[in-house]
């Protein structure tokens, strides 16, 4: 099921540190859209997005969001690279900043099989 932009921004409930009018926030809202049915559950109900920026989330706070992972989206990520790191977190991969040739050749294969293609 397509969803409509609106439905995906009440969904997912915000994002930290990211206006709703960016483009990023469109991208991600965007990628999100286009994920399969149970991929999209678990981006929403399980991930904090956040954008990078000079700023500090206290653990508390993450924990009362009862969230599993939080990706960290640079100002300019593409909905390829949005949806890469969805699927280092669908694919339960720790230490992002540290992955591994394999983990991101996973999740560069899982990316594409939702239909994301990496620019080139």
């Amino acid at each position: 099921m397509r969803r409509k932009l609106e439905e995906v921004h009440y969904d997912l409930g915000g994002v930290h540190g990211l206006k709703e009018n960016s483009k990023l926030y469109t991208r991600l809202l965007e990628t999100l859209q286009r994920l399969p049915e149970d991929v999209y559950s678990f981006a929403v109900e399980k991930i904090l997005f956040v954008k990078s920026a000079s700023q500090a989330i206290p653990v508390s706070q993450l924990k009362s969001l009862n969230m599993e992972y939080v990706v960290v989206l640079a100002a300019n990520a593409s909905h390829f690279t949005i949806a890469h790191e969805i699927a280092h977190a669908v694919l339960k991969h720790r230490a992002f900043w540290d992955a591994e040739a394999q983990q991101e050749d996973e999740a560069d294969k899982l990316a594409e099989s939702w239909g994301f293609k990496r620019a080139a």
